[in-house]
């Protein structure tokens, strides 16, 4: 059903969320956290065993690793266990996602341009394939109508159904390649984190007046973009209004003020520090 890599505990996780399990189709079912390098080759970060003994649905995430930023996907592995015929693995990978530190976690952002679950590459040794039956069956080709259609997981397609706002990720829906049925809806990891920097960035440059003021109720930090933003209109003082713990507070960041430097070394700053660089204060709700 959905197939992803999340921020988890301190670290980050693969997800994988399924149902309709056949205990006795003679396959078991094992969730990895991949790392991929630039040039394409992919390092096992973590892995989990899934066991469904009555069949059914379920979720199961690997235990969550500290990783170093880069590009990662989720990939389950089906594996051959009633010994009958050759043993042909089955892989279903996740889309990429960019995974960065954030201040004491991770952010985990769709790699730009994902939007297709792909067939993964053989990382771990042996000979890859389709299955030939059992849990995820295999799409007729003729097929014309949904009914006729099983929905092979090579061919999931997400498109965006309900756009990100700064308060909400944005929904997905998981078609069939072929039949267009919706099979699955998902959230896009942190698409509400990206929207509220898109639109404060844009609320910066795009002012008519002397002051642009950014009000949040979920977010505690700028990326390098607002900054950015920042040192293009040095006329403009930016006002943040944010909860943290359960108050309101504000931090003026002056017009003309050296935003150089502010963020770390994966271009973020959080608004915790900017109270203390340009004096904060608790406001009235």
């Amino acid at each position: 059903m959905d197939l992803s890599v999340i921020p988890s505990g301190s670290g980050v996780s693969a997800k994988c969320e399924f149902e309709n399990y056949e205990p006795d189709s003679g396959y078991s079912m094992e969730l990895y956290l991949n790392r991929v390098q630039e040039n394409g080759a992919v390092i096992e970060i973590a892995l989990k065993g899934i066991f469904v003994p009555g069949g059914g649905a379920g979720m199961e995430i690997t235990e969550d690793k500290q990783v170093e930023p880069g590009v990662y996907k989720a990939t389950l592995v089906l594996d051959r266990t009633d010994g009958g015929g050759p043993a042909v693995d089955n892989f279903r990978n996740s889309i990429l996602y960019d995974v960065i530190r954030n201040g004491e976690g991770y952010l985990v952002t769709p790699h730009p341009g994902e939007e297709k679950e792909e067939p993964a590459e053989k990382p771990f040794g042996e000979e890859q394939g389709r299955l030939d039956t059992g849990f995820l069956g295999g799409c007729d080709d003729t097929a014309s109508v949904q009914s006729s259609c099983n929905h092979s997981a090579y061919d999931i397609v997400y498109r965006t159904v309900k756009a990100a706002s700064q308060d909400e990720d944005a929904v997905l829906a998981g078609e069939c390649g072929k039949c267009r049925e919706v099979l699955s809806y998902s959230s896009a990891p942190n698409s509400a984190y990206a929207a509220f920097l898109e639109n404060a960035a844009c609320t910066i440059l795009d002012t008519l007046t002397e002051e642009a003021v950014i009000e949040t109720k979920l977010w505690l930090s700028f990326n390098r973009t607002v900054f950015d933003a920042i040192a293009k209109r040095p006329e403009v003082a930016v006002t943040i209004r944010y909860r943290y713990e359960g108050r309101q507070y504000e931090v003026i960041i002056p017009a003309g003020a050296n935003v150089n430097g502010l963020t770390d070394e994966n271009g973020f700053c959080g608004f915790r520090y900017l109270d203390q660089v340009f004096g904060g204060r608790e406001i009235a709700d």
